[in-house]
């Protein structure tokens, strides 16, 4: 008993973000009511890398502007740790590139940096050390519509990182990339927010990437919103795509992700699932 009341008590020391009852409806064009979120509860650990996987329109978004601040929800409660430095709390990477077009790639990293009055020195040598971790120092001076779609998306991640968040929403940063780009980016992303501590949720709509990429993963239902699945993922990294591990781990969030919602009992993701003939 003593045990668990212990590792308790390091699981309460060690979150960083509770997500109670969530709920939000939005007044579509036509003036109907549409439920986005209903009862949501999410908690996510320090330095976790949780994914938040589900249909299109249940309402992953709306979590992630609900958590930096751009919608409000209409019931529910939502907690960060008294820790956090409420200065650098949240980064957002949206899935369209966000970068300012008048801006070279180094000013539109120490952007962030500049708003919160960090010295022009401090500020562009923190950004330099952020591209460069994202191989872009010889792209320092480049505007962003002279950059391909990865090395905007790389200045983005870096933009984002210079102003150290705890937390970090990402709504599907990869999908409009080319695969061999995709899978780069997945790999380096992993790699600078594990060594940061940095809490991460991100949104996709691809399994693989799921699996590759979290150390958690939660399926959404349709709309509204509600957690389905709870998927812990402790494969080693690198993960290995071809491994029995990964593909099992692939068709038991499959089946939760595409089982009929209502009326039908959802697989139990504490088990596996074999993919029917």
């Amino acid at each position: 008993m003593a045990g668990n009341r212990d590792e308790a008590s390091r699981s309460t020391e060690d979150l960083a973000l509770s997500v109670q009852g969530v709920a939000k409806t939005f007044r579509s064009q036509s003036g109907a009511e549409v439920a986005a979120l209903a009862g949501l509860d999410v908690t996510a650990q320090r330095g976790e890398f949780l994914v938040l996987i589900g249909p299109t329109g249940c309402g992953k978004t709306t979590l992630l502007n609900i958590l930096a601040g751009l919608e409000q929800p209409d019931d529910g409660e939502i907690h960060f740790a008294a820790r956090l430095n409420r200065r650098n709390r949240v980064g957002y990477v949206f899935q369209h590139y966000t970068l300012l077009p008048w801006r070279t790639l180094l000013a539109n990293v120490a952007f962030g940096l500049e708003m919160q009055g960090v010295a022009r020195s401090e500020r562009n040598e923190t950004a330099r050390g952020l591209l460069a971790q994202v191989g872009l120092s010889d792209s320092e001076n480049a505007f962003p519509h002279e950059a391909s779609g990865g090395m905007r998306q790389r200045a983005a991640i870096a933009q984002a990182l210079a102003v150290s968040p705890d937390i970090l929403l990402m709504d599907e940063p990869f999908g409009a990339l080319d695969d061999a780009t995709r899978k780069e980016l997945q790999g380096l992303l992993v790699g600078l927010c594990r060594g940061s501590g940095t809490t991460v949720l991100f949104v996709t709509h691809n399994i693989d990437e799921a699996v590759v990429m979290a150390d958690r993963i939660l399926v959404f239902s349709p709309r509204p919103g509600r957690i389905v699945g709870e998927f812990p993922v402790r494969l080693p990294r690198p993960r290995d795509t071809l491994s029995d591990g990964f593909t099992e781990l692939f068709v038991r969030v499959r089946e939760v992700l595409h089982c009929p919602q209502p009326g039908r009992q959802q697989p139990d993701p504490g088990k596996h699932v074999r993919p029917s003939d």
